[in-house]
């Protein structure tokens, strides 16, 4: 008989590695402080990271560790890619990444005024801004009046897309504008004005 032979070719597919991060659903309030996320890898290979919006969160890996730093409110996604080798096959999962905007805490203004006939006002500043931030109270209700009374100020408008008054402090006042002597009734007598109490 006469020897037969045949080519067979065989493929071995790289391996899918175990790779992980530790959560793929990080929150951030802006402001804070980055946040490191561990991740598990199998294999000698390279692992790194990127944002798709680095205006909104910046993404490095410093050892074992995907660390992602938030820049402004928002959302963006941060890819984490285990490299592949001859060995292994590339693997990459999807972090979201979510910036909160921060919730104002306001100081405002005096709350009581004398009546003179002139128009008073009252007006907030924000107090826990972040760094050299410019944050103004943009827009008011109640805040203005002219006549003896007990109003509510409300701040409705914030000047910076990073902060927000939902959730905040002191976003009320109350404030009054009393009479000259609310305390005294003042008669004349003789031509003399005496105060006495009502």
């Amino acid at each position: 008989f006469e020897e037969a032979s045949k080519d067979i070719n065989v493929t071995v597919n790289a391996k899918v590695p175990e790779f992980s991060v530790e959560t793929t659903e990080p929150k951030f309030v802006y402001g804070d402080s980055p946040k490191q996320i561990h991740f598990t890898n199998e294999g000698n290979v390279t692992v790194t990271a990127s944002s798709n919006n680095e205006n909104v969160a910046i993404a490095e890996v410093i050892g074992e560790n995907v660390v992602i730093t938030p820049k402004q409110a928002g959302s963006t996604t941060v890819t984490v890619t285990s490299s592949g080798t001859s060995q292994y096959a590339e693997k990459s999962i999807t972090i979201n990444v979510l910036v909160a905007k921060t919730p104002v805490e306001l100081t405002w203004s005096d709350n009581a005024f004398i009546y003179d006939g002139l128009q008073k006002q009252v007006n907030a500043t924000v107090n826990n801004k972040v760094g050299s931030d410019v944050v103004t109270i943009s827009s008011y209700t109640g805040n203005v009046g002219t006549n003896v009374g007990t109003y509510t100020a409300r701040a409705t408008g914030i000047s910076n897309s990073n902060y927000t008054l939902e959730g905040g402090s002191n976003i009320t006042l109350t404030w009054v504008i009393s009479n000259v002597l609310p305390a005294e009734i003042v008669v004349k007598q003789g031509g003399v004005e005496i105060p006495t109490d009502g």
